[in-house]
């Protein structure tokens, strides 16, 4: 098949849909397909077109120097090589649609193309990302409110949805596209990569990063912003530490020129409790199981979530998860399963779920070995990819020469 993956970001950017775009396309190359990779170009550092995993890539736009208006103004500079490479593609794939998408599917319908739209996080169908944002019966709410109406007009064309979380599916059919229309296919991560280590090899990987051999690790991979609750986190973190002496927080990733960051905050609260010796920041990571393979317990505070890859990573690593009960986390996480849940903005629930971890070894390893085998089973990426190139086929493609 020959199959146009349009993203908001891709490599070499390392957020959640980037990472899943540049995943699922290397696999549908593995599988023979062509593949076509049109995406924003944040910077001038990356290069306009460039062959990334054996896919081409396309990069369009004035970049993040511009702000928002820079990113509304890919909806047009898009459209361009669109239709120089109509005769590449035959699909189009449409990753994090909330400014693109409308645009891209309204485009395809007149070059007589298949569209599907996936949606890779909770608010980008209904616009409740923004408008929640917003006070309420104000002008820019009314503005706001307007733009999602006609937005969709243009989203609801699409030939399919993929919905990757329970949350996601039930906010596609929330705005009135039909059921039938919504498929349920999850999030992936890559089986080979993100695998389990024994004790030596894990001796060997703290060893390289300076972590103590004995002290019990957490991790959290990720932005470090509002969202993620890790404020929630390192209030909680901090009576970890007054209890017990051998542990060690890891927070990976940062939140710099990202909405909501709040990296400085969390580092001003580590240095005013004096927490430095239990907290390790590493900042911006591309490679991240060089530190999650480290850790004892994977933990997700978010307060908002539709399918976290980190927690997928985690999972296939084989490391137990305590995350909070939102989003499409109860989709990855059975409770005393393969995993803890707990309830979002709750210093007293993240305490006592660590605590329980850190207290009862023989638990951390029979939730681990649940984590590996569930993951598999749910989010390998050899299966989510044959779930993809299924949907492709029911649609029944077939390019229409303009």
């Amino acid at each position: 098949m020959k199959i146009c993956y349009v993203t908001e970001s891709f490599y070499p950017e390392i957020n959640g849909c980037a990472v899943q775009a540049r995943l699922l396309s290397e696999k549908f190359a593995d599988l023979g397909h062509n593949i076509l990779i049109v995406t924003r170009r944040p910077s001038a550092s990356f290069a306009r077109n460039e062959i990334v995993s054996k896919c081409p890539v396309i990069r369009v736009g004035p970049g993040n120097h511009y702000g928002m208006l820079g990113r509304y103004l890919g909806m047009f500079t898009i459209l361009m090589p669109l239709f120089i490479h109509r005769r590449k593609y035959e699909i189009v794939l449409i990753s994090a649609p909330r400014i693109l998408g409308a645009t891209v599917v309204l485009f395809m319908k007149l070059l007589g193309k298949k569209c599907v739209v996936k949606p890779d996080s909770l608010g980008e169908m209904d616009g409740s990302y923004a408008l929640k944002q917003l006070r309420q019966k104000s002008f820019l709410y009314f503005i706001a409110n307007s733009y999602f109406r006609v937005r969709n007009l243009g989203l609801k064309r699409a030939d399919a949805y993929i919905a990757i979380s329970t949350p996601n599916y039930d906010e596609i059919c929330g705005i009135g596209i039909d059921s039938k229309l919504v498929f349920r296919i999850p999030n992936c991560v890559d089986e080979d990569r993100f695998i389990p280590l024994n004790m030596s090899q894990r001796r060997t990987l703290r060893a390289r990063q300076g972590l103590s051999e004995d002290a019990v690790i957490f991790a959290y991979t990720g932005r470090l912003t509002r969202e993620k609750g890790l404020v929630s986190l390192l209030h909680a973190w901090k009576k970890i530490t007054e209890k017990f002496e051998n542990v060690h927080l890891l927070l990976i990733g940062t939140g710099k020129g990202l909405t909501l960051d709040c990296e400085g905050e969390l580092i001003e609260f580590i240095q005013t409790n004096a927490m430095g010796k239990y907290v390790t920041f590493t900042g911006a990571v591309e490679d991240v199981t060089s530190y999650l393979c480290c850790a004892d317990v994977f933990v997700l505070p978010s307060i908002t979530e539709a399918l976290s890859i980190a927690l997928l990573e985690a999972q296939l690593c084989g490391i137990p998860a305590i995350a909070t009960q939102v989003g499409g986390t109860p989709d990855v996480i059975i409770h005393d399963k393969n995993g803890l849940l707990v309830r979002p903005n709750n210093d007293d629930d993240l305490f006592n779920a660590a605590v329980e971890l850190i207290s009862n070894n023989e638990k951390r390893v029979r939730l681990g070995v649940s984590a590996r085998k569930l993951g598999v089973e749910k989010f390998s990426a050899n299966g989510v990819t044959k779930s993809y190139i299924s949907l492709f086929e029911k649609l029944n493609c077939s390019p229409v020469e303009i």
